[in-house]
Protein backbone atom coordinates (compact mmCIF):
# COMPACT_ATOMS: atom_id res chain seq x y z
CA UNK A 1 0.00 0.00 0.00
CA UNK A 2 0.93 3.58 -0.94
CA UNK A 3 1.40 6.22 1.78
CA UNK A 4 -0.17 9.36 0.71
CA UNK A 5 2.29 11.47 3.54
CA UNK A 6 5.12 9.68 1.78
CA UNK A 7 3.41 11.42 -1.53
CA UNK A 8 2.96 14.68 -0.59
CA UNK A 9 6.51 14.82 1.20
CA UNK A 10 7.94 14.39 -2.06
CA UNK A 11 6.10 17.00 -3.46
CA UNK A 12 7.50 19.27 -0.70
CA UNK A 13 4.35 19.87 0.30
CA UNK A 14 4.73 18.67 3.89
CA UNK A 15 5.06 22.03 5.98
CA UNK A 16 1.33 22.83 5.77
CA UNK A 17 0.43 19.79 7.85
CA UNK A 18 0.72 18.72 11.24
CA UNK A 19 1.37 15.24 11.67
CA UNK A 20 0.41 12.73 14.70
CA UNK A 21 -0.09 9.23 15.74
CA UNK A 22 -2.87 7.56 17.53
CA UNK A 23 -4.56 5.09 19.22
CA UNK A 24 -7.73 3.63 17.78
CA UNK A 25 -10.03 4.95 20.78
CA UNK A 26 -8.48 8.46 19.96
CA UNK A 27 -9.52 7.98 16.32
CA UNK A 28 -12.94 7.24 16.97
CA UNK A 29 -12.52 10.46 19.98
CA UNK A 30 -11.95 12.56 16.88
CA UNK A 31 -15.67 11.84 15.55
CA UNK A 32 -15.46 12.26 11.97
CA UNK A 33 -19.05 11.48 11.02
CA UNK A 34 -20.37 15.34 11.92
CA UNK A 35 -22.98 16.24 9.06
CA UNK A 36 -20.59 18.22 6.96
CA UNK A 37 -18.12 15.87 6.68
CA UNK A 38 -16.95 15.18 3.13
CA UNK A 39 -15.16 11.36 3.48
CA UNK A 40 -13.18 10.95 0.06
CA UNK A 41 -10.41 8.34 -1.20
CA UNK A 42 -7.78 7.98 -3.86
CA UNK A 43 -7.08 5.52 -6.28
CA UNK A 44 -3.86 3.82 -5.44
CA UNK A 45 -3.61 4.93 -1.58
CA UNK A 46 -5.58 1.93 0.12
CA UNK A 47 -6.42 2.17 3.79
CA UNK A 48 -5.79 6.09 3.40
CA UNK A 49 -9.06 8.55 3.74
CA UNK A 50 -9.93 12.09 3.41
CA UNK A 51 -12.05 13.47 5.85
CA UNK A 52 -12.73 17.28 4.63
CA UNK A 53 -14.59 19.51 7.19
CA UNK A 54 -15.22 23.22 5.13
CA UNK A 55 -16.88 24.84 7.81
CA UNK A 56 -13.71 24.79 10.34
CA UNK A 57 -11.15 25.12 7.33
CA UNK A 58 -10.25 22.03 7.85
CA UNK A 59 -8.17 18.63 5.88
CA UNK A 60 -7.53 15.46 7.89
CA UNK A 61 -5.97 12.26 6.43
CA UNK A 62 -5.83 9.18 8.51
CA UNK A 63 -3.32 6.24 7.59
CA UNK A 64 -2.89 3.16 9.59
CA UNK A 65 0.44 2.68 10.81
CA UNK A 66 1.98 -0.21 8.96
CA UNK A 67 1.34 2.02 5.81
CA UNK A 68 3.07 5.37 7.46
CA UNK A 69 5.31 3.56 9.97
CA UNK A 70 6.64 5.87 12.77
CA UNK A 71 10.48 6.54 14.14
CA UNK A 72 9.76 5.56 17.83
CA UNK A 73 8.59 2.20 18.52
CA UNK A 74 4.24 2.39 18.82
CA UNK A 75 2.70 1.56 21.75
CA UNK A 76 -0.74 1.15 20.58
CA UNK A 77 -0.52 4.56 18.24
CA UNK A 78 -1.50 2.30 14.81
CA UNK A 79 -3.06 5.70 13.09
CA UNK A 80 -1.17 8.43 11.42
CA UNK A 81 -2.85 11.67 11.51
CA UNK A 82 -1.87 14.85 9.39
CA UNK A 83 -4.37 17.99 9.54
CA UNK A 84 -4.12 20.94 7.70
CA UNK A 85 -6.06 24.65 6.68
CA UNK A 86 -8.16 23.18 4.04
CA UNK A 87 -7.58 26.98 2.06
CA UNK A 88 -3.92 26.03 1.99
CA UNK A 89 -3.70 22.66 1.03
CA UNK A 90 -6.56 22.73 -1.60
CA UNK A 91 -4.58 22.94 -4.80
CA UNK A 92 -2.37 19.99 -3.36
CA UNK A 93 -5.40 17.93 -2.90
CA UNK A 94 -6.45 18.66 -6.87
CA UNK A 95 -3.38 17.38 -8.21
CA UNK A 96 -3.30 14.23 -6.37
CA UNK A 97 -6.61 13.42 -7.38
CA UNK A 98 -9.16 14.87 -5.24
CA UNK A 99 -12.50 15.83 -7.57
CA UNK A 100 -15.11 17.38 -5.05
CA UNK A 101 -14.59 21.34 -5.19
CA UNK A 102 -15.32 22.84 -2.38
CA UNK A 103 -17.56 25.79 -2.73
CA UNK A 104 -17.21 28.02 0.88
CA UNK A 105 -14.69 27.13 3.23
CA UNK A 106 -15.18 28.67 6.97
CA UNK A 107 -13.15 30.29 9.20
CA UNK A 108 -14.81 28.94 12.56
CA UNK A 109 -12.71 26.67 15.26
CA UNK A 110 -15.31 23.63 16.34
CA UNK A 111 -14.81 20.35 17.79
CA UNK A 112 -12.60 18.24 15.36
CA UNK A 113 -10.56 21.40 15.28
CA UNK A 114 -10.12 20.98 19.08
CA UNK A 115 -9.87 17.47 19.20
CA UNK A 116 -7.19 17.14 16.62
CA UNK A 117 -5.14 19.57 18.84
CA UNK A 118 -5.17 18.61 22.15
CA UNK A 119 -4.37 14.98 20.33
CA UNK A 120 -1.06 16.64 18.67
CA UNK A 121 0.31 18.19 21.51
CA UNK A 122 -0.76 14.51 23.60
CA UNK A 123 1.37 13.07 20.92
CA UNK A 124 4.39 15.68 21.30
CA UNK A 125 4.50 15.04 25.16
CA UNK A 126 4.42 11.31 24.72
CA UNK A 127 7.58 11.75 22.06
CA UNK A 128 9.25 14.21 24.72
CA UNK A 129 8.79 11.61 27.83
CA UNK A 130 9.69 8.85 26.02
CA UNK A 131 13.50 10.33 25.00
CA UNK A 132 13.69 11.18 28.43
CA UNK A 133 12.83 7.59 29.52
CA UNK A 134 15.34 6.56 27.16
CA UNK A 135 18.31 8.29 28.89
CA UNK A 136 17.12 9.36 32.06
CA UNK A 137 16.69 5.77 33.87
CA UNK A 138 19.45 4.83 36.36
CA UNK A 139 22.53 4.37 34.60
CA UNK A 140 25.04 2.86 36.90
CA UNK A 141 28.41 4.77 35.62
CA UNK A 142 30.86 1.61 37.04
CA UNK A 143 29.49 -0.20 34.32
CA UNK A 144 31.96 -1.60 31.52
CA UNK A 145 32.35 -3.64 29.00
CA UNK A 146 29.20 -6.18 27.78
CA UNK A 147 27.20 -4.55 30.81
CA UNK A 148 27.61 -1.36 29.45
CA UNK A 149 26.80 -1.53 25.98
CA UNK A 150 23.69 -3.80 26.71
CA UNK A 151 22.47 -1.63 28.92
CA UNK A 152 23.01 1.16 26.42
CA UNK A 153 21.41 -1.34 23.63
CA UNK A 154 18.38 -1.88 25.37
CA UNK A 155 17.54 1.44 26.08
CA UNK A 156 18.12 2.62 22.19
CA UNK A 157 15.77 -1.05 21.25
CA UNK A 158 12.83 0.42 22.90
CA UNK A 159 12.59 3.95 21.96
CA UNK A 160 13.29 3.08 18.26
CA UNK A 161 13.36 -0.60 17.42
CA UNK A 162 15.43 -0.66 14.84
CA UNK A 163 16.66 -3.93 12.64
CA UNK A 164 20.43 -3.15 12.69
CA UNK A 165 21.99 -1.35 15.51
CA UNK A 166 25.58 -0.30 15.78
CA UNK A 167 27.34 1.58 18.57
CA UNK A 168 30.63 2.29 17.30
CA UNK A 169 32.74 4.22 20.04
CA UNK A 170 36.11 6.18 19.43
CA UNK A 171 38.29 5.02 21.98
CA UNK A 172 36.74 1.01 22.71
CA UNK A 173 39.42 0.65 25.46
CA UNK A 174 38.12 3.41 27.43
CA UNK A 175 34.58 1.63 28.37
CA UNK A 176 35.79 -2.20 27.16
CA UNK A 177 39.82 -2.35 28.03
CA UNK A 178 40.43 -5.87 25.79
CA UNK A 179 38.14 -4.64 22.82
CA UNK A 180 40.64 -3.22 19.80
CA UNK A 181 40.60 0.43 18.19
CA UNK A 182 38.14 0.16 15.53
CA UNK A 183 35.58 -2.45 17.54
CA UNK A 184 31.81 -1.89 17.89
CA UNK A 185 28.81 -3.10 19.61
CA UNK A 186 26.49 -4.75 17.01
CA UNK A 187 22.56 -6.19 17.23
CA UNK A 188 20.76 -7.11 14.20
CA UNK A 189 17.23 -8.60 13.43
CA UNK A 190 18.79 -11.22 10.92
CA UNK A 191 21.65 -12.94 10.68
CA UNK A 192 22.68 -10.93 7.29
CA UNK A 193 22.76 -7.56 8.90
CA UNK A 194 25.40 -8.87 11.77
CA UNK A 195 28.38 -7.13 10.22
CA UNK A 196 29.91 -3.53 10.91
CA UNK A 197 28.54 -0.64 8.81
CA UNK A 198 31.49 2.14 8.40
CA UNK A 199 30.59 5.13 7.50
CA UNK A 200 32.34 7.63 4.73
CA UNK A 201 35.02 9.31 6.11
CA UNK A 202 33.67 12.75 4.95
CA UNK A 203 29.93 11.91 6.32
CA UNK A 204 31.38 10.79 9.65
CA UNK A 205 33.48 13.66 9.95
CA UNK A 206 30.75 16.27 8.90
CA UNK A 207 28.44 14.03 11.33
CA UNK A 208 30.48 14.87 14.21
CA UNK A 209 31.68 18.17 13.37
CA UNK A 210 27.84 19.01 13.45
CA UNK A 211 27.24 17.02 16.60
CA UNK A 212 23.37 16.46 15.83
CA UNK A 213 21.11 13.42 14.82
CA UNK A 214 20.65 13.33 11.50
CA UNK A 215 17.75 11.06 9.62
CA UNK A 216 19.18 9.47 6.01
CA UNK A 217 16.54 8.42 3.58
CA UNK A 218 18.99 7.35 1.16
CA UNK A 219 22.33 4.65 1.94
CA UNK A 220 24.21 5.26 -0.75
CA UNK A 221 28.14 5.96 -1.35
CA UNK A 222 27.91 9.35 0.27
CA UNK A 223 26.81 7.96 3.73
CA UNK A 224 28.54 4.80 3.64
CA UNK A 225 31.71 2.93 2.59
CA UNK A 226 29.85 -0.31 1.83
CA UNK A 227 26.13 0.40 1.53
CA UNK A 228 23.89 -1.79 2.53
CA UNK A 229 21.10 -1.13 1.15
CA UNK A 230 21.11 -3.50 -1.97
CA UNK A 231 18.27 -5.18 -3.46
CA UNK A 232 19.34 -7.84 -1.00
CA UNK A 233 19.85 -6.59 2.95
CA UNK A 234 16.06 -4.56 2.94
CA UNK A 235 17.24 -1.93 4.98
CA UNK A 236 16.11 1.25 3.58
CA UNK A 237 16.77 4.18 6.01
CA UNK A 238 18.88 4.97 8.71
CA UNK A 239 19.47 7.43 11.57
CA UNK A 240 22.64 8.62 12.59
CA UNK A 241 23.55 9.74 16.17
CA UNK A 242 27.26 11.43 16.76
CA UNK A 243 27.86 10.71 20.46
CA UNK A 244 29.86 14.54 21.33
CA UNK A 245 29.68 16.73 24.70
CA UNK A 246 31.57 19.80 25.08
CA UNK A 247 33.79 19.68 22.00
CA UNK A 248 34.61 15.68 23.29
CA UNK A 249 33.74 13.68 20.21
CA UNK A 250 33.14 9.90 21.63
CA UNK A 251 31.54 8.22 19.17
CA UNK A 252 28.96 7.04 16.60
CA UNK A 253 25.55 5.54 16.95
CA UNK A 254 23.79 3.88 13.59
CA UNK A 255 20.22 2.76 13.20
CA UNK A 256 19.17 1.29 10.40
CA UNK A 257 15.74 0.36 9.55
CA UNK A 258 13.85 -1.94 7.08
CA UNK A 259 10.84 0.27 7.07
CA UNK A 260 10.47 3.53 5.60
CA UNK A 261 10.31 5.54 8.75
CA UNK A 262 8.15 9.22 8.57
CA UNK A 263 9.46 10.82 10.98
CA UNK A 264 6.54 13.46 12.27
CA UNK A 265 8.13 16.68 13.83
CA UNK A 266 7.05 15.64 17.61
CA UNK A 267 9.88 12.77 17.12
CA UNK A 268 12.44 15.25 15.11
CA UNK A 269 12.14 17.72 17.83
CA UNK A 270 13.06 14.82 20.69
CA UNK A 271 15.70 13.64 18.87
CA UNK A 272 18.01 16.42 20.30
CA UNK A 273 17.79 14.84 23.81
CA UNK A 274 18.40 11.36 22.93
CA UNK A 275 21.76 12.89 21.57
CA UNK A 276 22.39 14.76 24.21
CA UNK A 277 21.10 12.18 27.13
CA UNK A 278 23.01 9.19 25.50
CA UNK A 279 27.12 11.53 25.08
CA UNK A 280 26.62 12.75 28.62
CA UNK A 281 26.06 8.68 29.55
CA UNK A 282 29.79 8.06 27.06
CA UNK A 283 31.28 11.02 28.95
CA UNK A 284 30.39 10.40 32.57
CA UNK A 285 31.07 6.77 32.39
CA UNK A 286 34.18 7.13 30.58
CA UNK A 287 35.69 10.14 33.66
CA UNK A 288 34.13 7.78 36.00
CA UNK A 289 35.99 4.42 34.57
CA UNK A 290 39.17 6.56 34.14
CA UNK A 291 39.07 7.69 37.27
CA UNK A 292 38.46 4.35 39.27
CA UNK A 293 41.42 2.70 37.53
CA UNK A 294 43.90 5.86 38.51
CA UNK A 295 43.12 4.89 41.96
CA UNK A 296 43.90 1.11 41.55
CA UNK A 297 47.44 1.85 40.33
CA UNK A 298 50.01 3.10 41.70
CA UNK A 299 51.52 6.44 40.45
CA UNK A 300 54.96 6.20 40.95
CA UNK A 301 55.20 2.29 40.09
CA UNK A 302 52.81 2.03 37.41
CA UNK A 303 51.88 -1.40 39.42
CA UNK A 304 48.36 -2.00 40.95
CA UNK A 305 47.80 -1.53 44.77
CA UNK A 306 45.41 -2.47 47.42
CA UNK A 307 42.55 -1.03 45.96
CA UNK A 308 42.80 -4.04 43.09
CA UNK A 309 43.17 -6.96 45.41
Amino acid sequence: MNSLFTTIRAQGNLHNWRMLRASGEEVRAIDLALPNRLKLSLDGFAGTSIDLHPDENLAVILEPEPVCPALFSVHGERFTIGFAPLRQVQNQLLELGVQRGIRQIGETSGPIKAVLENLWRLWEQRCRSRALECVQNEHRFDREGADFFDAIESRIRNLFSPDYLEIAPLNSTVYWPDRPDGWSWIFATKPEFQWPVPLAPDYESMLLHKGKPELVSTLDERVMSLPPANQGSGLRCGLFVPLTHRGQRFGVIKLLFARDAFVSMSEESALPTVQHGLSLIFDRTAQHLRTQRMAMVDGLTNLFNHRFF
